[in-house]
């Protein structure tokens, strides 16, 4: 398979996942070394067990035809030489430049080839040449498959665990999810914590105190003196409550419950993920879910008030995840009246998800990726 290369990783990706293909030629308007994108399209090709040996390189340019078309016939011919049983082929149109596309129409016809083209929006391969036909999509990626395309390995997450550890923490992420924001806010602020041995002064919010009992045995044991102090012995680790973890344990249990009403919908679903990348750069990413070929990164925040400091830093993670990437912002409050932090989520493409929508979050994950 001849591909045109371009900043973005999945148009190449899927049809080679999809079409078995036993050699590629990376067609690049670039230098070497090479850039980002590239490079992680030819470690993940290594990966899947692509031998380096099957993987070649041709230059082309943005703007001449003709030089372009010449270097990969000149590769054609070296490749015929080398190799001495027949060959196919195929010519990926979907990444690259206009002039580059042309320049693979005209190979296609030259040599009497396929041309195709990944038609994402409706999850279809296209094939143009020689004759036009439409391919259904069977490429069924993991969280882990989409990472590390995009240079990314996964070092820890949450594990799904029949466990009393795990079984209670989500629990207790539902029970928190159904409480009132505020309420929820004033039992983290009034936890003084020293340790898995803590205090509690919930005495002018009796509803905070309500919602602790309701987190006994599950969360944590209370133990109430004679003077009504309160002390908090924690059974979990203190990031998941007072910190934000349990959103994030909600959401996976949501997103995991999508495939229970709708069937098998999500291909893959992991909370909790750090990440390494080759670069030596770490990444955290909350919730990652794949359907088919597409991705959705969703971070978690839980507070009181809006800040705009989650849109960048979610834009940010976002960036070197390609264009295949879906953003997700789940926050814990109402964002009602929070027009400018709204608005700044709708201008960048993020799906914004607040407290309105927890107890019915299920619906809103299966509204995302159910084809519609």
């Amino acid at each position: 398979m001849f591909m045109l290369l371009g900043d973005q990783i999945i148009p190449n990706l899927i049809p080679f996942l999809q079409l078995n293909i036993d050699g590629v030629v990376l067609v690049t308007t670039r230098d070497l070394p090479l850039k980002y994108a590239t490079e992680n399209l030819y470690n993940y090709l290594l990966q899947s067990g692509l031998s380096e040996n099957k993987i070649w390189y041709c230059k082309g340019t943005k703007t001449d035809l003709a030089t372009t078309v010449s270097a990969c016939n000149n590769l054609i011919e070296q490749l015929k030489t080398e190799i001495p049983t027949e060959l196919e082929f195929i010519f990926n149109m979907s990444s690259g430049t206009k002039i580059m596309a042309l320049a693979f129409y005209r190979l296609t016809e030259e040599t009497g080839g396929r041309l195709i083209y990944l038609d994402s929006d409706r999850d279809l391969i296209l094939e143009l040449l020689p004759e036009v036909k439409e391919h259904n999509l069977g490429v069924q990626l993991k969280v882990a498959d989409y990472l590390a395309a995009h240079g990314y390995t996964i070092i820890r997450d949450v594990k799904s665990s029949d466990s009393s550890t795990y079984i209670n923490k989500r629990k207790a992420a539902k029970i928190l999810a159904q409480a009132l924001p505020t309420t929820v806010s004033t039992l983290a602020k009034s936890i003084q914590y020293k340790g898995q041995l803590s205090t509690l002064n919930v005495e002018s919010v009796p509803q905070a105190l309500e919602l602790a009992k309701c987190l006994e045995g599950i969360l944590w044991h209370l133990h109430i003196s004679s003077e009504n102090k309160i002390t908090i012995e924690f059974l979990h680790e203190a990031d998941f409550f007072p910190g934000g973890k349990w959103l994030e344990y909600y959401a996976l249990d949501c997103a995991q419950e999508v495939n229970d009403k709708i069937g098998y919908l999500l291909t893959d679903v992991k909370a909790g993920l750090e990440l390494s990348s080759r670069n030596g750069l770490s990444n955290e990413i909350d919730l990652a879910f794949t359907w088919g070929h597409h991705f959705a990164l969703c971070s978690c925040k839980v507070g009181h008030k809006a800040e705009s400091e989650w849109l960048y830093d979610l834009n940010d993670r976002a960036r070197s995840l390609g264009s295949f990437c879906r953003k997700i912002l789940l926050v814990n409050f109402d964002t009602h009246g929070a027009t400018q932090f709204r608005e700044r989520a709708k201008r960048d493409n993020i799906i914004l998800l607040d407290g309105r929508d927890l107890l019915k979050l299920t619906e809103k994950l299966q509204y995302i990726v159910k084809p519609h």
